[in-house]
């Protein structure tokens, strides 16, 4: 059977009412700006239905978040150019789509939203492995007999920190090239600018994706003044150097910068 490439289904193409907004590309695309661009015009008409829906506040507050993205995409995702290189990926590989029997693989499920990403996107840990760091493990004794979830819940991210120290530690040595793409500080920042764009019209998101354009634009300016004509040789550095979106997101307490995405 011959695969092509044909309209991008992941999930914020169909989501909600997604699958019914109008005029809206839905791939095949060509490069990882078209395919953002699709992605901001779904949260623009998202934000038009928040209006509709009597929330035109936080609807305003996307709109102010869309345009400092604006101003962010060409910087880093090159408008025209040749094909980019994809990578096949399963996006949907949650813990409700892997089943388990005897302790053993049964088998995968979801295959629905398999798409084909570029490197930077799909050099990504499975989706049952991300979430919330947790190095220690917890004690169940210093939990209220009351915060009984808390704990459950805990123990999860200890274990789902662990397991991904294990994978990635296995991708190092079996894909050292993707571990260099995961690494990368243009990666950090695409995928941030991702994460920016799909959550702009979520209120309880917006405060951490400003204090990350916060920092995004503090150290441009830093570095613009210091070496006006190198602008585009920082951006790697970037990527290193402030904290991420994701650290803004799931795990408030991490002060740490400088440091990327880690194999532990």
């Amino acid at each position: 059977m011959k695969l092509r490439v044909g309209r991008m289904m992941s999930k914020e193409f169909y989501w909600a009412d997604h699958y019914d907004y109008e005029d809206v590309h839905r791939g095949p695309f060509t490069t990882s700006y078209a395919w953002i661009e699709s992605i901001r015009q779904l949260v623009k008409i998202d934000c038009s239905n928040l209006d509709a829906g009597g929330e035109p506040i936080y609807a305003n507050d996307a709109r102010k978040i869309i345009k400092r993205l604006a101003n962010k995409l060409k910087v880093l995702f090159h408008v025209s150019g040749p094909t980019e290189s994809s990578v096949v990926t399963n996006c949907d590989l949650s813990t409700r789509n892997i089943l388990v029997k005897d302790n053993e693989l049964a088998g995968v499920v979801g295959w629905e939203n398999c798409v084909a990403l570029p490197r930077w996107a799909a050099c990504e840990v499975p989706e049952f492995l991300q979430g919330r760091t947790r190095h220690e493990e917890p004690d169940e004794k210093d939990y209220d007999e009351r915060d009984h979830e808390e704990y459950d819940s805990h123990v999860m991210e200890w274990i789902r920190t662990k397991a991904r120290g294990v994978f990635l530690g296995e991708m190092a040595g079996l894909a050292p090239e993707w571990i260099a793409t995961y690494q990368h500080g243009m990666t950090i920042l695409r995928k941030d600018f991702m994460r920016a764009a799909r959550m702009c019209h979520d209120r309880e998101k917006q405060g951490a994706i400003n204090s990350w354009l916060d920092d995004f634009e503090t150290f441009q300016h830093n570095r613009y003044e210091q070496h006006p004509q190198g602008r585009d040789t920082s951006l790697e550095e970037l990527g290193y150097t402030i904290r991420s979106l994701r650290d803004h997101l799931y795990d408030p307490d991490n002060l740490s910068t400088g440091v990327g995405p880690q194999l532990t």
